[in-house]
C-alpha cells in the first residue's frame, strides 16, 4: 500500500468527521428549537432545560453512529477511488493482492501508485455538501425562531363594565356632607383639607360612567380623609403604646383617655370616673396579713409608691416621645405635665407631676403625697378633656364623612383605626364592624337618631339604625363574654336605652 493511497485514506476519515459533525449539528439545533416551539406555543410542558439536553442527545448520537457505526473500510475507498479518478480498478487490484509478490503484481502496484500519485488530494471531497450546509441553516432557523415566536396572548376577557351616572340625589347629600364638614369644628387644616377632597371627588364622580371607575375615585377619597384623620390624631397611636407597657397604671390611663367608649351623652362623667379609676392605682396598697387590716403606713408604703409614680411618669414620657405627636399637640402637652409638672402659680396654688410627687414623697409621706395626686388630676382633668374632646370632634368629622360617602355612592370603606385594650393588642388596627365606629359630622362616635343617611337601595334617606343594631347585638355579645364591668355593663345598656328611645320617638 503507497503512501498516497495512506494520505487519501486520512483525507476519507476528515470527510467523515466533517459530514458527521454538520449531521450532528443540523439534528441538534433543530431538535432543540422544535422543542422550544412546542414549548413556547404551549403544545407540550416540560422543563426548559429539557429541549437543550434533548438536542444534545441526539447531536451526539447521531453523529457517533455516522461517524463510528459506519466507517469506510479500505475496500470501499479503493473502489470509491477506481470510480471518481477512472482508474479502471486499479486501486482495487492493488489492494486484493497486496500480501502476494510477484513480477507482474509489483508491476501493477507500481502502475497503480504511480497512477494515484499524479491525482490531488483534493479530488475526493465532500458530495452534496450543500445538503448538509442546508440542513444546518435549516436546524439553526428553527432555533432561532423558538426565541422569537411564541403564542399570542390571549386577549383578556371582555369585561361588562356596570354603567355609572351620579344622581341629583347623590349630588345633593355629598354637596350637604361638604357643608357640614365646613360647618364642624373638625381643627385646621385637617378641615379645609377633608372640604377639598370630598369636593373633587363630587367633580370627578359627574364625568364618571362605570361602577368601578366610580369605587377607585370614593377610595382614593377615603384613604385621602383617612390621611387627615391621622394627622389630626395621635390619640390612638398613645393609648395604643400605653397599655402595650403592661404597666397597670398606664393602661387604666389608656382607658381613661379612650373617648371612642363615651357615650353620647355624659361625656364629662364617663371620663371623670374612667380617671378615677386610674387615681385608684396609684396608691400601694399593703397585703394584709391573715386578714388583718391594712397596717398604717410603712417604709414599704413608701418606696412602693414612689416606684409606682416613678414607672408611671417614666411610661408617660416614654409613650409620648414615641407617639410622633407635636410638641404644640394638646393632648400630649397635658399628659407631660401629668408626668413632669413643676408648676407653682402666683396665687399659691402648683401642680406637680408624677415624677416631682415621687420625689417629695419621702419628705411629705404618703397621706400627703395622695392629696397632692388628686390637685394635680383635679388640675389637669379639663386639659385633659378638652383635648380629647378636640381629638374626638377631629376623629368623627373624618370618618362620619367617610360613612356618609360609602352609604351615599354603595361602596366599601376602608377600616378605621381604634385601640384595642386586650393583652396581644398595642393598639392595633381592627374593622370597623367589629367595633362601634364613626358617627355625625363633628360629634365623633355616635349613634344617634337624628343621623341621617342614604339608602342605596331605595335612593331615600334612613335612620341610621341597622349600624346600631349590629353595635347592641355586638355589646351584648362582649357583655356575656364578661368583658366589661358592672359599672361598664350598666353604663351600656342607659346608652343604648336613650338611643333606642330616641328612635321610638322619632327624635
Amino acid at each position: 500500500m503507497g503512501d498516497k493511497f495512506l494520505k487519501f485514506k486520512r483525507r476519507a476519515k476528515m470527510l467523515r468527521l466533517m459530514r458527521s459533525l454538520l449531521t450532528a449539528l443540523a439534528t441538534g439545533t433543530a431538535i432543540t428549537g422544535l422543542l422550544r416551539l412546542l414549548v413556547r406555543f404551549e403544545i407540550v410542558a416540560m422543563h426548559p432545560t429539557l429541549p437543550i439536553g434533548a438536542g444534545l442527545f441526539a447531536a451526539a448520537a447521531v453523529g457517533c453512529a455516522l461517524f463510528f457505526v459506519l466507517p469506510l473500510s479500505d475496500a470501499r475507498l479503493a473502489k470509491m477511488l477506481d470510480e471518481e479518478l477512472s482508474l479502471s480498478e486499479r486501486v482495487e487490484t492493488m489492494l486484493e493482492y497486496m500480501g502476494e509478490e510477484s513480477a507482474m503484481l509489483s508491476l501493477q502496484r507500481e502502475d497503480a501508485n504511480a497512477a494515484l500519485s499524479e491525482v490531488p488530494l483534493k479530488t475526493l471531497r465532500l458530495k452534496r455538501v450543500w445538503i448538509y450546509i442546508t440542513a444546518v441553516l435549516l436546524g439553526a432557523l428553527v432555533l432561532t425562531s423558538s426565541f422569537i415566536f411564541s403564542k399570542a396572548p390571549e386577549p383578556p376577557p371582555v369585561v361588562d363594565e356596570e354603567e355609572f351616572a351620579l344622581t341629583d340625589l347623590q349630588a345633593k347629600a355629598i354637596e350637604q356632607l361638604i357643608d357640614d364638614v365646613e360647618a364642624s369644628d373638625m381643627a385646621s387644616p385637617y378641615k379645609e383639607n377633608t372640604v377639598e377632597l370630598i369636593s373633587t371627588l363630587l367633580e370627578v364622580l359627574r364625568v364618571t360612567e362605570t361602577v368601578r371607575d366610580k369605587d377607585a375615585a370614593v377610595l382614593l377619597a377615603m384613604n385621602g380623609i383617612l390621611g387627615e384623620v391621622d394627622a389630626s390624631s395621635f390619640a390612638v397611636e398613645i393609648m395604643g403604646e400605653l397599655w402595650a407597657t403592661e404597666l397597670p397604671t398606664l393602661r387604666m390611663l389608656a382607658k381613661a383617655l379612650n373617648y371612642y367608649d363615651w357615650p353620647k351623652i355624659d361625656e364629662w362623667d364617663k371620663f371623670h370616673s374612667e380617671l378615677d379609676s386610674f387615681r385608684d392605682t396609684l396608691v400601694y396598697e399593703e397585703p394584709l396579713d391573715n386578714g388583718a387590716a391594712p397596717a398604717e403606713a410603712t417604709d414599704p408604703e413608701v418606696s412602693e409608691t414612689e416606684l409606682l409614680l416613678l414607672k408611671a411618669a417614666a411610661g408617660i414620657t416614654g409613650v409620648l416621645d414615641k407617639s410622633g405627636a407635636s410638641a404644640s399637640d394638646a393632648l400630649r402637652s397635658a399628659l407631660y405635665r401629668l408626668a413632669l409638672a413643676e408648676e407653682e402659680n402666683e396665687d399659691g396654688t402648683r401642680v406637680y407631676g408624677l415624677q416631682r410627687l415621687s420625689i417629695m414623697l419621702a419628705d411629705s409621706g404618703c397621706e400627703a403625697t395622695q392629696r397632692e395626686i388628686d390637685a394635680t388630676l383635679t388640675a389637669l382633668e379639663s386639659a385633659l378633656y378638652s383635648a380629647l374632646l378636640e381629638n374626638k370632634i377631629n376623629t368623627g368629622t373624618g370618618e362620619g364623612a367617610i360613612d356618609r360617602l360609602a352609604s351615599i355612592l354603595d361602596c366599601e370603606k376602608p377600616r378605621f383605626e381604634r385601640p384595642v385594650f386586650t393583652d396581644t393588642a398595642g393598639g392595633q388596627v381592627i374593622p370597623d364592624d367589629e367595633i362601634g365606629t364613626g358617627g355625625a359630622i363633628g360629634g365623633g362616635t355616635e349613634y344617634g337618631s337624628d343621623d341621617l343617611v342614604l339608602d342605596p337601595y331605595t335612593n331615600t334617606y334612613v335612620e341610621y339604625g341597622r349600624i346600631l343594631d349590629r353595635y347592641y347585638s355586638e355589646m351584648l355579645g362582649s357583655v356575656e363574654n364578661g368583658e366589661y364591668t358592672e359599672a361598664e355593663r350598666k353604663a351600656l345598656e342607659k346608652y343604648f336605652t336613650i338611643l333606642y328611645g330616641g328612635f321610638e320617638k322619632g327624635e
